[in-house]
């Protein structure tokens, strides 16, 4: 009878080593869709792209970001928004219609929306202070879901300051729709 040691503690080896490398490969795949060792992603890499950090911003930031806020608006005390729509009024016609107004330096503007979409029709707007009146107008221009006229760019040189009574007359073929909306002019 022969004993055969050397080629069992061969086999043996191989069978070993042959296991070994299986499940070292199978660790490796799961480890690296996984982010385990050795593939651990850090988790404060850094999303910067073209010199754009697209991270959260950290609370400093958030601060300092409220900071320059109240920063420039106390700055520009002569830029005022009005987008309450609390005195716009729908005239019965079958359009709605918004006014929200804005003044930047010397330029009043004014927009407004139609809850129709349609890319036809007219906007006529009269602003009137006493006996000032000032009246202009403009096309329509769609949107996905509404319209909006075009808009009114005005200069306060026509506009002095106090307030006005601004009326938005919107006609799209047979349907018609106004608002009316005090704004401030400085």
């Amino acid at each position: 009878m022969k004993v055969k040691t050397k080629k069992t503690y061969k086999k043996k080896i191989i069978i070993v080593l042959v296991c070994l490398l299986v499940l070292a490969g199978i660790y490796g795949t799961v480890a690296f869709y996984q982010d385990w060792f050795p593939f651990v992603k850090d988790k404060n890499t850094s999303k910067d792209v073209n010199g754009i950090d697209y991270n959260l911003p950290t609370d400093e930031q958030k601060q300092a970001g409220e900071r320059q806020k109240k920063s420039t608006a106390e700055q520009n005390p002569d830029t005022k928004t009005n987008t309450s729509q609390d005195q716009n009024s729908n005239s019965g016609g079958t359009l709605q219609v918004t006014i929200t107004a804005n003044q930047n330096g010397n330029i009043v503007q004014i927009r407004s929306f139609i809850t129709k979409i349609s890319s036809s029709g007219t906007c006529n707007i009269t602003l009137t202070k006493g006996s000032s009146k000032v009246t202009k107008s403009s096309g329509i221009q769609a949107l996905p879901s509404e319209s909006t006229c075009r808009g009114f760019d005005i200069s306060t040189s026509e506009l002095t300051a106090g307030n006005w009574q601004a009326t938005i007359v919107v006609g799209i073929g047979t349907q018609t729709g106004s608002a009316t909306k005090l704004i401030a002019v400085k």
